[in-house]
């Protein structure tokens, strides 16, 4: 017959995984403290527009060098 080893709490902690993450363990950093969730939304927003901005650009150039 098998023997049975239970689980106990060290073991489950060190198992599950949640909260060991690399985010989770950086998340008490200056710069996740000084921007937080919407400074990096905000920021992604304007890299977003930029980048539509830059693409526009880039096809209105590709149209005119066409004709």
């Amino acid at each position: 017959m098998e023997e049975k080893k239970y689980l106990n709490e060290e073991e489950y902690q060190k198992n599950i995984g949640f909260g060991s993450s690399a985010l989770n363990n950086n998340i008490d950093s200056a710069e996740y403290q000084s921007l937080g969730g919407m400074g990096l939304f905000a920021i992604g927003g304007l890299l977003d527009t930029f980048g539509f901005f830059i693409a526009g650009i880039g096809g209105m150039l590709l149209f005119i060098s066409q004709k």
